[in-house]
């Protein structure tokens, strides 16, 4: 039975080779499998890709890849799914904050039957307090508009069965959202709770501004729910502005135009507008959606590939 693990690298080239070294670790104890690791540098601008390179050439079961330029971090997975033809695949990032000792876990719940295991983090080593704000805010929001399908604190650190991977590279569209994707697809996933440590080494790429618009894509592209209710939210809005106008109409015949209440209605204008901007914001961000999807361009590029010659 062979397993691969699958991960995207972007300027972790200080990871790398403890990356590898603790997966060998893994590999060694874990006799009973023939183990592929698949490494992307996804547009690297450090030693990132000679340090994947110098990997691999001590180890054939290392196989590197260099993508053309730095694309979504889902891009890069799905690379790796594309070209794997394991029984198993793991997939995790490369700053060793999906920590390699989970995966013989993965691979009991996999040998008892498991199609699915995927890690829940249940703690988290390097979170602000805003960050932990945001993020309780975000899954309320996003189990409301999907029915549940993005699980709270699930990670894309995950073990898939070859009929899961392969149902999951059947999903052609250009949005790659890799948890709420392999969610849809139904199978039963297995939950792995883990604590996760902190970065190896270096700093995280993922700031505030990237996270919030990766987040509400990620909601957006995997229900059309919000629609719906941007559609209900305008209907009611219109009902009240034009109640609004007949009782003003009236104010103003019984007892002429009250400036003293000029401030209320300044107000109810601007929040009026304010909910008009926020929707017009969310219809574009489904607009965008389609745009991608209509220009139907290649997920990625590769612009070599590295593995050690037997």
């Amino acid at each position: 039975m062979i397993v691969e693990v699958v991960t995207s690298a972007f300027n972790e080239e200080k990871n790398i080779a403890e990356l590898c070294s603790q997966l060998k670790e893994i590999f060694a104890e874990e006799k009973n499998y023939e183990w592929r690791l698949t490494i992307f540098d996804n547009g690297s601008t450090d030693n990132t890709w000679n340090e994947i390179v110098l990997s691999a050439s001590q180890d054939s079961r290392i196989t590197g890849f260099q993508m053309s330029r730095t694309f979504n971090f889902d891009h890069a997975l799905s690379a790796g799914v594309e070209q794997s033809t394991a029984d198993a695949l793991i997939l995790m990032t490369s700053d060793l904050q999906d920590p390699p000792r989970i995966i013989p876990k993965f691979l009991r719940a996999w040998e008892s039957g498991s199609d699915h295991v995927v890690a829940r983090v249940i703690k988290r080593s390097e979170m602000s307090i805003l960050r932990k704000f945001m993020t309780k805010i975000y899954y309320l929001f996003s189990n409301w508009a999907t029915n549940n399908l993005i699980q709270e604190n699930v990670s894309d650190f995950r073990l898939m069965d070859r009929k899961v991977y392969q149902s999951f590279r059947e999903m052609k569209e250009r949005y790659r959202f890799t948890r709420g994707m392999i969610a849809w697809t139904g199978f039963k996933a297995t939950y792995v709770d883990i604590e996760r440590p902190p970065r190896f080494s270096g700093k995280t790429k993922a700031k505030y501004p990237s996270l919030i618009f990766f987040g509400l894509r990620g909601i957006l592209s995997n229900s059309s729910k919000p629609l719906n209710y941007v559609s209900v939210l305008g209907i009611l809005l219109s009902t009240i502005s034009i109640f609004s106008i007949f009782i003003f109409i009236y104010f103003w015949v019984t007892n002429g135009v009250p400036f003293g209440g000029f401030g209320t209605l300044l107000g109810f204008l601007l929040l009026t507008f304010s909910i008009q901007i926020f929707v017009v914001g969310i219809l574009g961000q489904y607009v965008g959606l389609i745009y991608e999807e209509v220009q139907n361009r290649p997920l990625y590029f590769i612009k070599q590939k590295f593995e050690k010659k037997l």
